[in-house]
Formats: structure tokens, C-alpha cells, sequence
């Protein structure tokens, strides 16, 4: 017989035997009698009780397979009851003639509802080191090397769940409905995967979908994705009731050694909210590569782009640290110029009409940014916004409660640009209704920080070399100190409002010097009633939840100086003039220039109470005139109501009725100012001033024609006297 023939009748008849051996193994070998034995090896090996509650089944050829139904593992000791893993049923199997030649090829492995556990305790133990432990005493890092090469058919995995907490951290994380299939697993071969879950976290849940073609190695362990895609769907609060769709593509995701890399990456999102456009707002992010190390809890991200809806934000690099214990990221960022007037309404904000319509037509910046998860700070800060530039730092200190710090400084600035046209701020002044003090937000700041202005424009006032310093915690915020170049002068002064009781307190402390008086009439009054040169103060204190209420309720002192100005559109000498004339019955004199009374000085003190200045030593210093006063000024209604007092030192020369007015020299004159402002009312009081002078004439005639009576009476009877004497010598 041939050799060949008889190895072929030896084959048959081998493998003839092991189709009879596996008939009859499975005839007569019934796997549920080592149930026990299989439980208690486990608990030998693990130390945990291991129950296999459903049917054990044992299947030869082609594969040497088992399928178990429910089984658990149990949880190490201090972790409560529940098993550690439990499955609703599980199939694994090896193809049994590979195994001949040294090889082990594993079909494919079902896990039907497989639920694990892991659990750190309040004291930092968890409930899976003790599974590297083995019962003999060595560690399943002692196993034999040289192993034969493994390959899987594929591993599939039906409606799974994991559970992470952290009882130190109070944290809990629930991954479940995981469902996970790949195809044929072995070293070196790129096998595709899929899996479908959903997360649970606090208030957060996401439904997530991954997919992808993995490489892997063993020795060392190394793992390759080629094409990774996840898609997520957030929801919770913080997402709104239309969620937070994102999708995360690669061209590779690599680990090994616990170096993990990214590269070519893209993420898209699309953001919806109550205010935000119906469509949502886009939110793209690419990056070349990102890199992390999780040993030395290191990461480095590089070419950043983030754009949300048009507005890009760049990074050459961005580095981080103590990644998964307290992330921190730094580095330097860059946001592209863009147009606000044109960006804001992509994000469901609406520009509103402005003076200019070139405002707000380009924004940039850059900056260095350190973010950790509850804090930002950017440094070396620099912001373009149309032709103002602003350098310094801001500094979100903490997330929630938010705690803002910054220092900046601005070049020059024209809020002017940015206010309602004139024509619409005209009309909202006429149906103005009081403005509510923002009471809760004014509670909620918790700011510190300075300001600095070069030059800067704030309703048609000039600003310069401007100081703010601004500290706001609790309800109270301050404004101090606070200065600018104001008016032609100085400004300097301390503003505090305390919002932390049930009524909003205002309080003011300002000292103006060396200002253009003008200036300051219009701005605060809508009045060009005053002008000239001088300083102020004032110390005044407010309270109420409305505009209108606090400058109802102003009460407190206020002082003014002014130097070579002139009383606008009141001509104090001319209204005497006319007086007298339409007294006399003569030809009304004609005014000789504008309506204004110059002064030398004019200055007061009063004290306010409740919107309204009461005076009570108002002085002026005229060429020819002294005046001195008392009376109110409404600052909220701007009327005016003031008594004064007139003493005429000289008449001047020119005038066709100045021989006339010569009457009046050293005569102290009342006047009555009174009205608004914007027309003002001059009442001198002449007449009263000749009826006393002719009463007096008159009284000065009688004391005169009297002691003349006297002397004449004496005359006649010291003479009488006399001839009664001589007589009676």
C-alpha cells in the first residue's frame, strides 16, 4: 500500500474517531453537573461568589462553545448586594481543529444584557483592583509568555449597561442600552466597529453612535481607529427642549503606552434656544491634531478653529495639564475680524438703529487664555472694536457664582456712535417712564477691577484721561475713585450704591474744578442759563427702586463757584432800566446787545432736600451791580424760584437814560427770578423802591419842616421871654 494511501485512511479514521468522540461527548457529558465546581473554582480564583442561574449548553464541532443563560458575578466586600456583572445569557466558542495547530480562533462572543458595576468608595477603595489578584498567590501578570496568537469572529454585545459612581466625588454615571458589534479580531487586521449607547448624567442624557475600522496590537498595546465618526445627541436644561446635536469626525485616533492622538478633526453642533434663530446657530470646531498623555495628565491641541456662525476663533496651539484631575488649558487665541452689526443677528440678536451706521463693523482680539472648568483669565488681552482699541486683562475667577476681575485700558472711545438717533432718543425722552433699579442683578455681581480711557464722548460731553475704579460683591456696588478730564476741568469723585436691603440706596461725592459752567447746564439741566468758569460739589445721597424715585428722594449739599461768566438770556440791568421806564411813564429804553448779565463771581451753597436746592446765600459781583439772594432750583422739574436783592453801586455812562438812572445809585433793589429755566421770568421791583424813597423824601421833608416848627416856636418864645423880663426890671 502506498504511503499516501495509508496516511489518508489514518486521517479518515482520526477524524472518524473525533466525530464519534464528539457525538458522544455531547451524549453523554452534560455541562449543568459542574455547575458547582465552576462556581466555586471562580470564587477561589476571585473570591467572589459566582451564580449561574440559567442552562449551561456545549456544542464540539466545529466549534468547542458554550452558552450559558443568566449568570452574576458578585461585588467585593463593602459594595452592597447587587453582582458586580451580571448577563442575561452569553455564547463563547473555539473552532476546534485550529486548536490542533497550536492556534485559538474564538467565534464570535454574545453578551445579552450585561450589567457592570464600578464603584469607588467615600474612603477611595473601589470594587475592581481586587480582580488582578489570583488565588495562588501569583498576579495575572505572571502568565506564561509565548501564548498562542488569539483571533475573535466578532464580539457582540445587546442592550449592556455600566455603571461608573464615584461616592467620594458624589458623582454618577450611567452608560446603558449599549449595543456593540465588530467583525473579526486579531492583531494587526483592521476590523470595523459600531456601537450605540445612551448616558445618563445628573439632569445631562445623550444618546451617542460610534463607528470606525480599528487596528490593534498586543505586545506592546496599541491601538489604531482609521475613520472614527461619533454622533450625539445631548439633552437636559442646559440644552433646551430641542437638545444639543453634535457630530465628531477624524482621519485617525491612535493610543499607546497611554499616549493618545487625534488628528484631522472636525466637530459640528448645531445650537437652539428660546432666543436664538429657529434654525439654531452652527458651531464648527477643526483641528489639526490633539494629543494627550494620560500618565502625565498632559494635552496639546494644535490648529484650532472654532467658528460659530461665521465668528472664528483661532489657536496655533493650545497645551493642557492635569487633564483628568483638574483640567487646565493655555494658550494663545486669536478672534478673526468680523462684523457685529452683521454676526449678531446669526445668534438671535437684533442690532438696533444706531447714529452711525458704520458702528459696529468690526471686532477682533487676542489674547493668551488659561481656562480651568471654573475659571478663564486672559492676559496680554488686546480688543479691536471699530477704531477703538482696549489692552489689558479680564478674568472670569469663577463660573458660577460668576466673579469677574479686569484691568483695561482704552484708547479712545465714541459711545455716541453707538446710542438711538436723535430723532428716536427725542421721542423715547418724551414717553419716558421710570426705569427699574436691576436690583437682582446688581446683587449677583461680584466684580473688581479698573478702567482707563484715553478720550471718550458720552451724550455730546467730552471725556478725557478717564480713571474708574469699579467693586461690586453682595449688593454693593462702588464706583471710587472715579476722575476725567471734564468740562474744560476736573472731575473727581466716589459713587456707591447699595442694592443689598429692600430699597436701593445711591450715594454721590463729586467735586468738580476749574469746569466750563455751560457746559455743565446743559448736560445736567437742558439749560444754557449759566456760564463761565468755576468748581462744584456736591455730597448727596438717593433711594428708590425707579429712576424717577431717586431723583425724587435727592437730598443732601451742594456748593458752587463760578468766575467771569454771565447770567444767559437775563439781562438784570436792562429788566431795572425797563422798570423804571414803564414807572415813569417813559419811552421803554432799547436793549444794547444780547440778554446776558456778565459777573465777576457768582457762588452759593444750599442744601437739597427730596430734588430740590434751597439757597439761602446766593452772591454775584457786577461791575455795577451787587446781588445777593435766596430762593430753589427744581432740579427735576428745572424751575427756578429765587428772591434777590440788588444794590446799584454806579450806573454805567452809556444809555440814553443813564442821567435818569442816576437816581438809582445806592439803591437796593428786590428782584423775583422765577420759572423754568427755558423761560424765566424777571420782575424788579422799582416802584416799591421809589414809594420807599418818596416816603422817605416825604418823611425826611416833615423831620425837616418839624425841627424848623421847633426853632421857630423857641425863637418867638425865648423872645417873648425876654420882654416878659424886661418888663419887670
Amino acid at each position: 500500500m502506498r504511503p499516501l494511501k495509508l496516511l489518508a485512511l489514518v486521517l479518515a479514521a482520526a477524524v472518524g474517531l473525533l466525530i464519534v468522540g464528539a457525538i458522544l461527548l455531547i451524549l453523554f457529558f452534560d455541562p449543568n453537573d459542574y455547575r458547582d465546581q465552576i462556581e466555586q473554582a471562580v470564587e477561589r480564583e476571585t473570591g467572589r461568589e459566582l451564580e449561574l442561574a440559567g442552562e449551561l449548553s456545549l456544542s464540539i464541532f466545529p466549534w468547542l462553545a458554550i452558552t450559558t443563560g443568566p449568570a452574576d458575578l458578585g461585588d467585593a466586600p463593602g459594595f452592597g448586594p447587587e453582582p458586580f456583572l451580571a448577563v442575561e445569557g452569553a455564547r463563547l466558542g473555539v473552532r476546534l481543529l485550529p486548536l490542533l495547530r497550536g492556534e485559538v480562533e474564538v467565534g464570535q462572543v454574545t453578551l445579552e444584557a450585561p450589567r457592570i458595576r464600578l464603584i469607588t468608595a467615600a474612603d477611595g477603595r473601589n470594587n475592581w483592583d481586587d480582580l488582578g489578584e489570583t488565588g495562588a498567590g501569583g498576579t495575572a501578570a505572571d502568565e506564561p509568555s509565548g501564548a498562542p496568537a488569539i483571533t475573535i469572529a466578532g464580539l457582540r454585545i445587546r442592550d449592556g449597561a455600566l455603571l461608573v459612581e464615584d461616592r467620594a466625588a458624589d458623582s454618577r454615571l450611567v452608560v446603558r442600552e449599549i449595543d456593540l458589534e465588530t467583525g473579526r479580531l486579531a492583531a494587526g487586521e483592521p476590523f470595523d466597529l459600531e456601537a450605540a449607547f445612551a448616558v445618563e448624567q445628573g439632569d445631562m442624557t445623550a444618546d451617542v453612535a460610534i463607528q470606525g475600522e480599528v487596528t490593534y496590537r498586543l505586545e506592546p498595546l496599541a491601538v489604531a481607529v482609521s475613520g472614527p465618526r461619533i454622533e450625539a445627541a445631548l439633552r437636559g436644561e442646559a440644552f433646551g427642549e430641542r437638545g444639543l446635536p453634535i457630530e465628531l469626525s477624524a482621519r485617525e485616533l491612535s493610543s499607546a503606552d497611554d499616549q493618545y492622538r487625534l488628528t484631522d478633526v472636525e466637530v459640528e453642533a448645531t445650537v437652539y434656544g428660546e432666543s436664538l434663530p429657529a434654525d439654531g446657530v452652527p458651531v464648527i470646531a477643526r483641528l489639526a491634531s490633539l494629543e494627550a498623555n494620560l500618565e502625565r495628565q498632559t494635552a496639546a491641541v494644535t490648529g484650532l478653529d472654532l467658528d460659530a456662525a461665521g465668528a472664528t476663533l483661532s489657536a496655533d496651539k493650545l497645551e493642557g495639564s492635569q487633564i483628568l484631575d483638574a483640567p487646565v488649558v493655555a494658550g494663545q487665541v486669536q478672534l478673526e475680524p468680523l462684523a457685529p452689526r452683521e454676526w449678531l443677528p446669526r445668534i438671535g440678536i437684533e442690532v438696533p438703529e444706531m447714529r452711525d451706521p458704520a458702528a459696529l463693523s468690526s471686532f477682533s482680539g487676542d489674547a493668551r487664555l488659561t481656562a480651568s472648568a471654573d475659571s478663564a483669565r486672559l492676559e496680554a488681552l488686546t480688543i479691536q472694536l471699530d477704531q477703538t482699541t482696549a489692552t489689558g486683562r479680564f478674568e472670569v475667577v469663577e463660573f458660577e457664582p460668576q466673579a469677574l476681575r479686569f484691568d483695561l485700558a482704552v484708547d479712545r472711545i465714541d459711545f455716541d456712535r453707538y446710542m438711538a438717533p436723535d430723532s428716536e432718543a427725542a421721542d423715547a425722552a418724551g414717553e419716558a417712564t421710570p426705569t427699574e433699579i436691576p436690583v437682582d442683578l446688581l446683587r449677583s455681581l461680584d466684580v473688581a477691577g479698573e478702567l482707563r480711557i484715553g478720550s471718550a464722548r458720552l451724550a455730546g460731553v467730552d471725556l478725557t484721561d478717564v480713571r474708574l475704579a469699579v467693586t461690586a460683591r453682595d449688593g454693593r456696588v462702588s464706583l471710587s475713585p472715579s476722575e476725567a478730564g471734564l468740562f474744560g476741568g476736573r472731575f473727581a469723585g466716589e459713587a456707591a450704591i447699595d442694592a443689598s436691603g429692600p430699597v436701593p440706596t445711591l450715594t454721590l461725592n463729586e467735586r468738580l474744578n476749574g469746569i466750563d459752567f455751560a457746559q455743565l447746564f446743559a448736560t445736567l439741566l437742558e439749560s444754557d442759563r449759566v456760564s463761565g468758569q468755576g468748581s462744584a460739589t456736591a455730597r448727596v445721597t438717593a433711594s428708590g427702586n425707579t429712576t424717577d424715585a431717586l431723583l425724587r428722594s435727592l437730598s443732601g449739599t451742594l456748593a458752587f463757584d463760578v468766575a467771569d461768566g454771565a447770567l444767559e438770556g437775563l439781562d438784570l440791568w436792562y429788566e431795572i432800566r425797563r422798570a423804571r421806564a414803564l414807572l415813569e411813564r417813559e419811552s421803554v429804553p432799547a436793549r444794547e446787545g444780547p440778554a446776558r448779565t456778565p459777573f465777576h463771581a457768582l457762588e452759593g451753597s444750599g442744601e437739597i432736600r427730596n430734588g430740590v436746592l434751597a439757597t439761602e446765600d446766593l452772591q454775584a459781583a457786577l461791575d455795577y451791580l451787587r446781588v445777593d439772594g435766596r430762593g430753589t432750583l427744581d432740579l427735576i422739574e428745572r424751575e427756578a424760584d429765587y428772591a434777590l436783592r440788588v444794590q446799584v453801586l454806579d450806573v454805567p455812562p452809556t444809555g440814553a437814560d443813564a442821567a435818569a438812572m442816576q437816581e438809582l445809585v445806592r439803591a437796593e433793589i428786590p428782584v423775583s427770578v422765577s420759572g423754568p429755566l427755558s423761560d424765566l421770568a424777571v420782575r424788579p421791583d422799582v416802584e416799591s423802591y421809589l414809594k420807599g424813597r418818596a416816603q422817605q423824601a416825604l418823611e425826611e421833608e416833615a423831620d425837616e419842616l418839624e425841627q424848623k416848627l421847633e426853632e421857630k416856636l423857641e425863637e418867638k418864645l425865648g423872645d417873648k421871654l425876654r420882654d416878659i423880663l424886661g418888663g419887670d426890671r
